[in-house]
C-alpha cells in the first residue's frame, strides 16, 4: 500500500467537483480567480460551469483561460487582470494550468513580478494570504500536491522552478468524469 502525508487536502472520486464551493466557503471574503486551460473548459464545461455558477453566487469571479504553457511574459500580462481583493485562485486544467494559478497566487500575494520570484523565491516563512485549489484534469504532473511551479522565463528561454511551501495548494480536487480522457487508464494507473 502507498502512503504519502501531504498537508493538502486531496478529493478524489467521480462526482467530487461539487466539494468545490464548500471548500472555499470559509475562505475570507473576496474575489476569486479561475484559470482554465481551453482544452478543459471545451471537454467539460458541463460539469466546471455549475460549480462556477455556485462560487459566483457568493463572491466575484474572474475567470482566466491559459494557454497551454506558463511562462513569465503571459504570466506578466495576466497578473493585471487578478483583482486586488483575490483571495481565492483555482486552477482547473493540466500541469501548465496548475503552475501558472500557483504562479499568479504569490504574485499577488506578494506584488512582485514573476521575474522576481524566479530571481529570488520569497523566504521560506512568507505565508500566503490566498488559498489555492487545483483540479487536474489529467493524471501526469502531480503538480496538484506538490510544492513546485515550473515556469518558463522568456529571458533566457528556460523552465525554472519556483519552489516552496508557498506554492503548495491547500486543496487539490481529482474528479475523474466520464467524458475525461483518464479513465481510459488502466486502475493500476490511477490513484485509488
Amino acid at each position: 500500500m502507498l502512503r504519502r502525508r501531504t498537508p493538502v487536502r486531496i478529493h478524489f472520486g467521480r462526482g467530487e467537483m461539487c466539494v468545490l464551493p464548500r471548500a472555499i466557503a470559509s475562505v475570507q471574503k473576496g474575489s476569486a480567480v479561475i484559470v482554465i486551460s481551453a482544452s478543459a473548459w471545451e471537454s467539460k464545461k458541463g460539469l466546471i460551469q455549475p460549480v462556477i455558477e455556485l462560487i459566483r453566487a457568493t463572491r466575484n469571479v474572474v475567470e482566466i483561460r491559459s494557454g497551454s504553457r506558463a511562462s513569465s511574459g503571459w504570466l506578466r500580462k495576466t497578473v493585471s487582470r487578478v483583482p486586488v481583493d483575490a483571495r481565492v485562485f483555482i486552477g482547473i486544467g493540466g500541469g501548465s494550468v496548475m503552475d501558472a494559478t500557483k504562479a499568479l497566487a504569490v504574485m499577488s500575494s506578494t506584488g512582485r513580478s514573476i521575474e522576481s520570484l524566479l530571481d529570488e523565491p520569497p523566504h521560506k516563512d512568507y505565508v500566503r494570504n490566498n488559498t489555492l485549489v487545483l483540479v487536474p484534469t489529467t493524471f501526469a504532473t502531480g503538480s496538484e500536491t506538490s510544492q513546485g511551479s515550473v515556469v518558463i522565463d522568456d529571458r533566457s528561454g528556460m523552465r525554472k522552478n519556483l519552489k516552496g511551501p508557498f506554492s503548495l495548494p491547500q486543496v487539490a480536487i481529482v474528479d475523474p468524469s466520464p467524458d475525461d480522457a483518464t479513465i481510459a487508464l488502466r486502475q493500476r494507473f490511477d490513484a485509488t
